[in-house]
Parts: structure tokens; sequence; C-alpha cells
């Protein structure tokens, strides 16, 4: 399949309208449609400002941590913060 834009935006738009289109022609053949996954991988990547990277290299090494651990700690305290302030909130 090929879709094409003259920006990303439309580009992504083709190409919801093409899946869109192959799932109602195979639902008309009586094709499986597989639904969507649900999966996490716990992999995804993340670009940075430079400055930024250095800032959590640096705090990473002065707590002798790798960055993958410091970026885990620093995202988990976050979201337990936020999931207490929504149960307090309700």
């Amino acid at each position: 399949m090929l879709w094409d834009g003259e920006t990303p935006e439309l580009a992504l738009k083709e190409a919801e309208s093409a899946m869109l289109s192959w799932i109602e022609t195979a639902k008309e053949f009586g094709d499986h449609v597989p639904h969507p996954k649900e999966e996490y991988s716990g992999q995804w990547r993340l670009r940075v400002p430079k400055s930024l990277h250095a800032e959590l290299a640096y705090r990473a090494k002065y707590e002798g941590v790798s960055l993958n651990t410091l970026v885990i700690t620093i995202l988990s305290g976050y979201v337990g913060h936020v999931h207490k302030e929504e149960k307090h909130s309700r």
C-alpha cells in the first residue's frame, strides 16, 4: 500500500481512509478483520532536547544509576502522584 499527501497530516488522513476502506471491504467479503492489539512492549523511542538529555545523564551519573533507571523512577513518581491526586479529587 502507498499513501501520500502534500503534508504529513494529509498523508495520515489518506492512510486512515485506506485502512477504513480495507476494513469495510473485508467485512463485505466476510474476511477476518483483526482487532487492534493492546500489548505493550515496554519500549518506545523518545526524542528530547540535547540540554535535557545532558541534564538527565548528569543526574543519573550523580545518582549512580543508568539513564533508563533514572527516567523510569521519575516517570513512576509522577504517574503515582497524579494517580493519587485523581483518587482524592473524586
